[in-house]
């Protein structure tokens, strides 16, 4: 039988992140992927046609270069280059006008002002107190083993931690509400907060500070997601790590509480003397390890872990031009944006759409977000080319046909997508478009199986089920009730999006609990003074 010191289910950026900092502690990892290919969501393909390549998952890297594992792991070093666009995000509206998020908050504040002076000065304001002032608190907070709800409250001190903890209670609605008065610039961050799965529920105006600290932060990887896949798993290999591609983990064994290995479902078992790290979803992980393993109280709390209750659906084009926003009449920057919304008109309609997803309906103002890779990295597609996508929210299980009448309706929803994109931009006519390519929830959820019911931040983002929460307070510091059993998913703080908080916590956790001397600096424990 093979015997490895560690072994780790799943080849995305968490479990190779981990699997890094414990083989350069000198353990012998092993990593398994059902898939014959790395990375999870960080997947690239040429969907549409040759030489055109998509980000099929994960797109827009969210404030990476703030990571510990960044640095620890020199990615840079190995050839991860990462590209800031200027014009963060921008939204077009179907009456004609538009707004843009700049790195620059001056061009920031003066987009937002054009709509309200008061909204604009109170945007430079949101800048100087959270994108600013607690960057360093929510790096520290997202790359620490989660606080209860008290202590985290103890350490925000003085008038900016006063107003943190004022967000706590609020709905993510309140929490745009409190700071923003013009309909258009309410919409933006209505939508916008939505974008990053979170729901409209008493608690998640808490991430409003979080947020804000890398809206700003926003980036593209070059020549494809995969990219970084490729260079977290060349960093690994480099630590004496191995990777098997093909074999799915069918069961986590144990003995007496303690972990033993895995057993494939080809039969096949492999030995871990200290510890099994799993990066799938915690039901899926309970699964694995079975209720005797758990117990049955806390069994029934992972198997009511929920998923998201809305899904995204993603049109990409091949293209001969970027799209051509009639927006831009008004803010010519629309068309210079990375991260672009578009499909909604209002917060009444925001809501509409929502409420019709929750249904099972296909939304009747499909809305959402996408971007024009190629104005930012040209090697997205052939010379003079170009590739685009869009990601509008959509109900996974369709109340028409349910989860697979995505299959059968695939040329449907592709055309009437593409009708709404070209209501925003024009010139996406038959000339243009070269080619065209859904990836649908059940998509999703087949690539990525712990991305279940298409919830492609593995689980919703309600009260019960982010920081101290996620995915039960029993499981939330990475160690289960069986000894070196370990989560490392986004089923764990700080969840879904390529933030590698997970795998970087949970080897922090495995390294003290095997006793074993940390070759880097943890970040330090957040407090806001």
């Amino acid at each position: 039988m093979e015997v490895f010191d560690a072994i780790i289910i799943g080849s995305g950026h968490n479990g190779l992140i981990c699997g890094s900092y414990l083989a350069r502690m000198g353990m012998k990892v092993l990593v398994v992927e059902r898939n014959n290919r790395i990375g999870g969501g960080l997947l690239t393909e040429q969907a549409t046609l040759p030489g055109f390549h998509h980000n099929l998952h994960a797109n827009f890297m969210m404030g990476l270069e703030l990571t510990p594992y960044y640095t620890d792991l020199d990615l840079a070093g190995l050839g991860l280059e990462l590209i800031f666009p200027d014009v963060q995000h921008g939204i077009a509206f179907p009456d004609g006008t538009a707004l843009c998020i700049h790195r620059d908050p001056a061009k920031t504040a003066a987009s937002i002002a054009r709509f309200s002076r008061k909204d604009g000065d109170r945007y430079r304001e949101i800048y100087e107190k959270f994108t600013l002032g607690t960057r360093k608190f929510i790096t520290s907070s997202m790359f620490n083993c989660p606080l209860p709800p008290a202590e985290i409250a103890a350490r925000l001190n003085g008038d900016l931690g006063e107003e943190v903890k004022s967000y706590n209670q609020m709905t993510m609605y309140e929490s745009v509400e409190r700071n923003f008065e013009e309909a258009h610039v309410r919409t933006l961050f209505k939508l916008w907060f939505h974008i990053l799965a979170l729901e409209n529920d008493p608690g998640t105006g808490s991430f409003f500070p979080r947020v804000h600290s890398r809206m700003d932060r926003f980036a593209l990887v070059k020549g494809g997601s995969v990219n970084l896949a490729k260079v977290l798993a060349e960093r690994f290999k480099s630590f004496g790590g191995e990777i098997v591609q093909g074999d799915h983990v069918s069961e986590i064994t144990h003995k007496n509480g303690k972990v033993t290995g895995i057993r494939l479902e080809d039969g096949h078992s492999i030995e871990a003397r200290q510890a099994v790290v799993s990066t799938v979803d915690p039901p899926q992980t309970l699964r694995m390890v079975g209720d005797d393993g758990f117990g049955s109280r806390l069994s029934e709390k992972v198997r009511n872990f929920k998923p998201s209750p809305h899904a995204i659906c993603t049109i990409h084009l091949a293209l001969n031009e970027p799209p051509q926003y009639s927006a831009a009449t008004f803010e010519p920057d629309i068309n210079r944006a990375f991260n672009t919304l578009f499909g909604v008109a209002d917060e009444r309609q925001l809501e509409e759409n929502f409420e019709a997803t929750t249904r099972g309906e296909f939304p009747p103002v499909p809305m959402g977000n996408g971007a024009c890779n190629t104005l930012f990295d040209p090697s997205y597609a052939p010379p003079g080319k170009h590739t685009a996508f869009w990601w509008p929210f959509v109900p996974y299980d369709l109340k028409d046909g349910g989860p697979n009448a995505w299959d059968a309706k695939r040329g449907e929803f592709t055309d009437r997508l593409l009708e709404v994109w070209r209501s925003y931009a024009p010139n996406l006519d038959k000339k243009n478009v070269l080619g065209t390519f859904l990836f649908t929830p059940r998509d999703t959820e087949r690539s990525c199986i712990n991305m279940i019911r298409g919830s492609h931040h593995v689980g919703a983002y309600s009260l019960d089920q982010i920081g101290y929460n996620r995915p039960t307070p029993e499981l939330s510091h990475y160690r289960t009730p069986v000894e070196g059993v370990y989560l490392a998913g986004s089923g764990n703080h700080v969840g879904g999006s390529i933030n590698g908080a997970a795998g970087y916590n949970a080897a922090n956790v495995i390294a003290d609990d095997l006793g074993l001397k940390k070759w880097w600096t943890p970040v330090p424990e957040p407090i806001l003074a």
